[in-house]
């Protein structure tokens, strides 16, 4: 995996900093940072998971996304938090 942005199966746009090694496990993780649509904040997941929920998307995909009008962007809050809520529970599900 290459540092750059990637999609979150529920939409949110993510730019992956490194794979590292947990200092503890020395497990490889995925160091990564949420760009968009809500606030940003810093991240840490294993490489596994985040292989399994993210795709890889071209610089000027996460730029169109990044450019959204205000209105765009909480719709598609409201729509990432929908997707979130039905994940979650076909998760729990599954068990």
């Amino acid at each position: 995996m290459k540092p750059g942005y990637y999609k979150h199966v529920d939409g949110g746009i993510y730019f992956l900093i490194m794979i590292a090694n947990d200092a503890a496990t020395d497990n490889e993780v995925a160091v990564y940072e949420h760009i968009w649509p809500f606030f940003r904040g810093s991240y840490v997941r294993s490489r596994t998971e985040f292989e399994n929920r993210f795709t890889k998307v071209e610089d000027d995909e996460a730029m169109t996304f990044m450019a959204m009008s205000f209105e765009e962007t909480a719709y598609a809050r409201d729509m990432i938090q929908l997707s979130k809520k039905r994940r979650r529970a076909r998760e729990a599900k599954q068990g």
